[in-house]
């Protein structure tokens, strides 16, 4: 459990609100001036219809006694249809070099996230299966800053909103 004052450590040092719409990943300088406002309006459309919060870690043990560390997010559906999914991706860094890529795809059930409604999730991952650049940031103590990337969202009558693949 050595990694457990580190994990500590990032939810201290990891930016505690972020939002979806805080930055996305840039452009390449080469994609067309259209794309890159059609994507600002996706993302204006992702930020309309959710709002995600980053609220630290925990961590704990699975039922085989195997370290685990939990990923806690708030969503709360802040537009009027239902999501039946909400799709982004966690990018953790330390000195501006990504040591983790968590990507989240999470469902909610039939009736989906109503508009208004808010939950908060645990997401699980096993300590072991955490890269090792992320394990030796987090036993440094170095900083660690999020980046969450609008992916998508699928709402309950089968319309999709696609931000970034």
């Amino acid at each position: 459990m050595k990694l457990f004052p580190a994990l500590m450590a990032i939810t201290l040092s990891a930016l505690v609100a972020v939002q979806a719409n805080a930055k996305t990943a840039q452009s390449s300088k080469s994609t067309a001036k259209q794309t890159e406002t059609s994507k600002e309006v996706l993302l204006k459309r992702f930020n309309q219809s959710i709002s995600l919060q980053f609220l630290g870690v925990d961590s704990g043990v699975d039922e085989q006694k195997q370290p685990m560390i939990s990923f806690k997010y708030k969503i709360k559906n802040v537009g009027k249809k239902a999501i039946k999914t909400v799709h982004w991706a966690s990018n953790f860094l330390s000195d501006k070099k990504l040591v983790l890529n968590y990507d989240i795809p999470v469902n909610f059930n039939k009736k989906g996230l109503v508009g208004g409604q808010e939950v908060q999730i645990a997401l699980p991952i096993p300590v072991a299966k955490l890269p090792k650049p992320f394990i030796t940031a987090t036993n440094n103590g170095s900083k660690i800053d999020l980046l969450n990337v609008a992916k998508s969202i699928t709402y309950v009558d089968g319309s999709r909103l696609v931000v970034n693949k």
